[in-house]
């Protein structure tokens, strides 16, 4: 077992609504260890990113609440740093790799200039060494006339290419911990591998940590070690990447290999693969009970534990004490 770099216990996130409150992470458990690559799996909208912003502290008192047992990083509390503590350990120790490139850069400077300015925000580096080093960066993501790039603004490259000026950028301070929230959401899938690769290569160079999520099984396959399936905001299922592809445990991880084996065959899914419309709210029971074709009385009145076999979990009735 590697040296523990991130160690969460019980994380609750909930965001502020004109008349309700949503909670998006309800009470879950993730450690990283020290040059280890971890996958978050689930659906849209099971609150992935919510968990990605609430690691980060992104998450500001008008648009929610983040809470948790413990949420230590490198050994050091987070819920007790301070936003200024909070800037320093952003980018420098921890990034994040945000899906929607457009949001997050700014179209009124180059993509060299917002690259730099991160170098620079956490180094003593002068401008003209941050902007070769920008220019170093996007060579390391294999965008193609890395220099020329540098000078363009966000509206003249693709969506492609805009994705990876983020990597770029996450990368610009050598983080220990890099939370990638789908990060190949806009690539094709030479560069997807391609970029997996990257990943692989600094974790064993570097000895950098992911946290890679996506609703992509293959993509986690092939590059994370551990792997947590999250649906409606809780973990349904942690193990190592061949058991969960070998011997998946909980009906919703099954449900995902078949919506693969499915997409592979291109053929129609079977109705309870489908994604329901809300699974937002709070309701009695194990959250997937009413997609679940083996759910049982049990299963829509009380939330099942997530039960430990060995080295891995599953939250079900299935494996709970007295049903067999």
């Amino acid at each position: 077992m590697p040296e523990i770099l991130l160690n969460v216990k019980n994380l609750r996130t909930v965001f502020l609504t004109s008349n309700s409150r949503i909670t998006a992470v309800d009470g879950i458990d993730i450690t990283i260890g020290k040059g280890e690559i971890v996958g978050l799996l689930g659906e849209s909208g099971c609150g992935k990113t919510a968990v990605a912003l609430s690691l980060m502290k992104l998450i500001t008192p008008d648009e929610g609440a983040i809470s948790a047992d413990s949420m230590q990083f490198k050994g050091r509390e987070l819920l007790l740093c301070s936003e200024e503590e909070m800037c320093r350990i952003r980018g420098k120790e921890m990034a994040i790799i945000f899906q929607e490139p457009m949001a997050y850069l700014n179209p009124a400077f180059t993509v060299g200039e917002q690259i730099a300015e991160a170098i620079l925000v956490h180094s003593p580096m002068k401008k003209k060494e941050a902007w070769e080093k920008a220019v170093d960066l996007l060579k390391l993501v294999q965008i193609p006339g890395a220099v020329n790039c540098a000078a363009a603004f966000p509206h003249q490259l693709s969506g492609g290419m805009q994705q990876r000026v983020l990597i770029a950028m996450a990368l610009a301070c050598s983080p220990e911990l890099l939370i990638a929230d789908e990060p190949t959401t806009a690539l094709d899938v030479t560069v997807q591998a391609r970029i997996m690769e990257l990943f692989r290569r600094l974790q064993q160079e570097r000895g950098m940590s992911v946290l890679l999520i996506t609703h992509d099984l293959a993509l986690v396959a092939g590059i994370a070690s551990q792997v947590y399936v999250m649906f409606a905001g809780m973990i349904m299922e942690k193990a190592n990447t061949r058991e969960i592809l070998s011997e998946p445990l909980h009906p919703y991880t099954r449900e995902l290999l078949l919506s693969l084996c499915y997409l592979e065959k291109q053929e129609q899914r079977p109705e309870n693969l489908k994604s329901v419309k809300n699974i937002s709210g709070i309701q009695p029971g194990c959250r997937f009970h009413r997609r679940c074709s083996g759910a049982m009385t049990i299963c829509s009145k009380t939330v099942p534990p997530l039960v430990d076999f060995g080295r891995r979990s599953v939250r079900c009735w299935l494996y709970g004490k007295g049903v067999g």
